[in-house]
């Protein structure tokens, strides 16, 4: 949502981000209703202001009430803003619709003109909408007296014609699109302008929602993995009861093997050890190991150990083996 209010402030014209706006809007409230509902309440202390609440659903009723669910992903293709916005946008709408139905009309008419049954009306960007036929059958095209057609282009196999009312016609959609898409286009500049007068609402939502999902995740991960709370202490301490290497556990346990935990216990009188073995002996392991539970640690989730005390630290250098597929 951070990444799409930065698209709206920017002006980079894509309608999807309004819609993924509104739907962040949207599962945000179901998330803040369902921490309201909770009997903790540092968890309630995680739900915004009812100002920010307010304003944030004031957004989002803006593009629900004026934006199409899933618009397309270009605005210059039409079709963002719903009807009944704006009446002068729905008459444009409306006079490409009913010209659309005139071409029909004219097909129909045509082929009943020059018993050509598979005479059919195209389109493209260069002609606009055209009349076109095989080959065969454009001898009977030039030969109708009751209507008058221009040849236009010859393919290889087929030809293709004009009339001066079905050019008018083709005209008259090409400016109704053409009025139609700018008026979108000053509508949907208008919403992103209010919205990015707002930003700061939304930004305050998605630091919330972003902060619940981390914690979520690492009660999750705590749960299934076992971890436990560390004990925080002032001095210079690492006492680690049968840690374990978070990455190489998950790994092995998809093939059937348990990880062999181990200790450590450092302190300010016993802080360095020297480490020594064969290359792949899993002294990498063990260095990162200590490196991650500590890393774990300070960003708010329990550890994979049996018990630990550990004071906080502001650096972590380590090494990566000379073998490493982790």
């Amino acid at each position: 949502v951070e990444r799409a209010m930065s698209r709206i402030s920017a002006n980079t014209k894509n309608p999807r981000d309004l819609a993924m706006l509104s739907l962040f809007i949207e599962k945000a409230n179901n998330i803040f209703n369902e921490l309201r509902e909770s009997k903790n309440k540092i968890l309630k202390e995680l739900i915004p202001s009812e100002k920010n609440l307010a304003l944030a659903s004031k957004m989002r009723n803006l593009i629900v009430g004026q934006i199409h669910e899933m618009p397309p992903i270009n605005l210059n293709d039409g079709g963002v803003i719903k009807d009944g916005v704006d009446k002068k946008l729905d008459d444009l709408r409306n006079i490409k619709n009913l010209k659309k139905s005139e071409i029909l009309e004219f097909q129909s008419k045509y082929a009943l003109a020059t018993d050509v049954n598979n005479l059919k009306i195209k389109f493209n960007n260069f002609h606009g909408y055209f009349i076109e036929t095989t080959n065969k059958n454009s001898e009977k095209i030039k030969q109708c007296n009751a209507i008058n057609f221009r040849l236009i282009q010859n393919t290889i196999n087929t030809s293709r014609f004009q009339t001066e009312e079905l050019k008018e016609t083709s005209l008259e959609i090409e400016r109704s699109e053409s009025e139609s898409i700018e008026l979108e286009t000053n509508i949907y500049e208008k919403i992103c302008l209010e919205i990015s007068n707002k930003s700061d609402c939304i930004n305050i939502l998605s630091k919330k929602i972003s902060f619940i999902d981390v914690i979520s995740n690492f009660s999750i991960l705590s749960n299934e993995k076992g971890y436990v709370k560390p004990d925080l202490v002032d001095n210079v301490s690492i006492e680690i009861v049968n840690g374990r290497h978070p990455v190489v556990e998950d790994s092995l346990e998809k093939e059937g093997i348990n990880f062999t935990p181990n200790d450590c216990f450092m302190n300010s009188k016993n802080g360095t050890w020297l480490m020594t073995g064969p290359n792949m002996a899993g002294k990498s392991t063990f260095l990162r190991q200590i490196a991650i539970i500590i890393l774990l640690n300070q960003i708010g989730c329990f550890i994979p150990a049996e018990s630990a005390k550990l004071s906080i630290f502001d650096k972590i250098f380590t090494r990566i083996g000379a073998s490493d597929n982790l």
